[in-house]
């Protein structure tokens, strides 16, 4: 398994941000990604948790994920929808009808030209 990468705080980046140190030094990495290290523990100063927006002083370590990491949990699954009928009728909205007219318009006029077979 990879190890964590650290960095030192050099004099320049005395009193910056976090996030602006990380736009500094690791232009590839975006806020987004620096905010979810943030809220799962992964981004570390002197062995404490983090936030983007600490400022960080000289000396300071920095400890980040390994470039490889997977994502410390998982997007949550998509619901998947049933298609949408286009050839019911609102009249008959439990299956096809003979008129076969579209859903979006119900009203008694659809439903009295609903001939079920």
């Amino acid at each position: 398994m990879p190890e964590a990468r650290t960095f030192t705080v050099s004099e320049d980046d005395d009193g910056i941000r976090l996030d602006r140190w990380f736009k500094r030094h690791m232009p590839d990495v975006s806020f987004n990604i620096v905010s979810r290290w943030s809220r799962t523990g992964q981004l570390r100063v002197d062995d404490k948790k983090a936030v983007p927006g600490d400022r960080i002083e000289t000396g300071q370590k920095i400890r980040i994920p390994p470039a490889d990491a997977a994502p410390a949990r998982t997007a949550r699954p998509r619901e998947t929808r049933a298609p949408r009928r286009r050839d019911r009728c609102a009249a008959a909205p439990q299956g096809p009808c003979a008129c076969a007219g579209p859903r979006r318009f119900p009203s008694r006029q659809a439903a009295r030209r609903c001939v079920r077979p």
